[in-house]
C-alpha cells in the first residue's frame, strides 16, 4: 500500500506539471504550438487528473497547495481555447429540403480497402465527392464511381478529387502556385438542376508540427478563395488544424465571408495500424467543411469509409428561401 501511494504521489506531480507545461506551450503562434494546441481537451482531463490525485493521495498541505495551482492554470488556459468552439455548437432540429449533399473524406493512400470505401460512398449517394489522399493504389477502385459520378476533376500530385452527379462548368488545380503537393486548391464550378452555378473547392493541408509549411499553406489558401466567387462556395478538405489553435482562428478570419460549419467535429482516426485496425472513436476536429453565405444551413453526418484513417463528413446544404436564416452565433 505504501508504494502504491507513492506512486499516486509520482504521478499527481507528474500529471500536474505535464498538463501546466502543454498548456503554456500551446499558447504559441508557431506550428508546434499549434500541434499541441490540437490537444487542449486532453490537457484540460490531464489538468483534473492530476488536481485529483493531488488531492487524494498529498492530502491537504503546501504541496497540494502549489500542485492545485499549476492544475488550475492548466484548466483555465485549455478552457479559454476550448469554450469558444464549444458555445457555438447549435441543436440540429431542422428539417429543411436539402439543395446539395457533399461527401468529403480523406482516403488515405494506403488504404486496403478501396472497393469496400468506394461502397461505402455509393451506398451514401451524395450529389458530390470531395476526397483528399487519392493515390495511384486507389485507381482501380475509384473507377467503381465514375458510372454515377461522370463528371471529375482532379489534381494527381496532390492526391486531390471531385466528383458530381452534375455537370461541370470548369475547374482548375493551382499547381503553379504551390511548392509541395500539400496546399493545393482544387475547384470545380458545376450547374445544379435549377441552373444555378455552384463552386466546390478542397484542399490537403500539411501537419502543424513540420515547421511553417502549413503557415504558408494557410496564406496560399486565402490568397486564391479570394479570387473565387464565394457566395456559393463550398470548401471542405482536410486541413489537419483543429478549431481551437491560433492556425484555425487566423485561417477562419481570412476565409470571412465563408462561414465553417464543422464546429467541434471529430473526425480522426478512424483507423490505427495504417489503416487496418478500426478506431471507434474520433479524438481530433481536423477535417472542415466552409460554406458561403449563399447556404444557410448545413447539417453534418460522419460516414466510416473502410481503410481510412479519417471519419469522412457528409454535409447536406440548404438555401434560401427554401431555408429559414439560421440563429446568430
Amino acid at each position: 500500500m505504501h508504494a502504491l501511494h507513492v506512486l499516486a504521489e509520482i504521478a499527481a506531480v507528474a500529471l500536474s506539471l505535464v498538463s501546466t507545461l502543454l498548456a503554456i506551450a500551446g499558447l504559441g503562434r508557431d506550428g508546434r504550438s499549434d500541434a499541441l494546441a490540437s490537444f487542449a481537451p486532453f490537457t484540460f482531463l490531464l489538468s483534473l487528473a492530476g488536481a485529483a490525485l493531488a488531492w487524494t493521495a498529498l492530502g491537504p498541505g503546501l504541496a497540494t497547495t502549489a500542485l492545485l495551482t499549476l492544475d488550475g492554470v492548466a484548466a483555465v488556459l485549455c478552457l479559454v481555447r476550448l469554450v469558444p468552439e464549444f458555445i457555438r455548437l447549435r441543436p440540429a432540429f431542422r428539417s429543411d429540403p436539402v439543395a446539395l449533399r457533399v461527401l468529403s473524406g480523406n482516403l488515405l493512400w494506403i488504404n486496403p480497402s478501396g472497393e469496400r470505401a468506394v461502397a461505402a460512398i455509393l451506398a451514401c449517394d451524395p450529389d458530390v465527392v470531395i476526397l483528399q489522399e487519392v493515390g495511384r493504389r486507389l485507381t482501380a477502385p475509384l473507377a467503381g464511381l465514375e458510372a454515377r459520378y461522370p463528371n471529375a476533376a482532379s489534381c494527381p500530385h496532390a492526391g486531390l478529387r471531385i466528383y458530381t452527379k452534375f455537370p461541370m462548368v470548369a475547374h482548375r488545380c493551382n499547381c503553379e502556385q504551390a511548392d509541395t503537393p500539400r496546399g493545393r486548391l482544387l475547384t470545380a464550378t458545376i450547374r445544379l438542376s435549377d441552373q444555378a452555378t455552384v463552386t466546390l473547392a478542397t484542399t490537403h493541408f500539411s501537419h502543424p508540427y513540420r515547421g511553417d509549411a502549413q503557415a504558408r499553406e494557410r496564406q496560399g489558401l486565402g490568397a486564391a478563395v479570394r479570387g473565387l466567387e464565394v457566395r456559393d462556395l463550398v470548401l471542405a478538405g482536410d486541413f489537419n488544424t483543429a478549431p481551437w489553435s491560433h492556425a484555425m482562428r487566423s485561417q477562419d478570419d481570412a476565409l470571412a465571408p465563408l462561414r465553417r460549419w464543422s464546429i467541434a467535429w471529430f473526425t480522426w482516426p478512424a483507423r490505427l495500424r495504417r489503416g487496418r485496425l478500426a478506431w471507434p472513436l474520433p479524438l481530433l476536429p481536423i477535417d472542415h467543411i466552409y460554406a458561403g453565405p449563399g447556404w444557410s444551413h448545413v447539417r453534418l453526418r460522419r460516414v466510416r469509409l473502410p481503410g481510412s484513417d479519417h471519419f469522412a463528413t457528409e454535409a447536406s446544404l440548404c438555401r434560401p428561401p427554401v431555408c429559414e436564416p439560421p440563429s446568430p452565433v
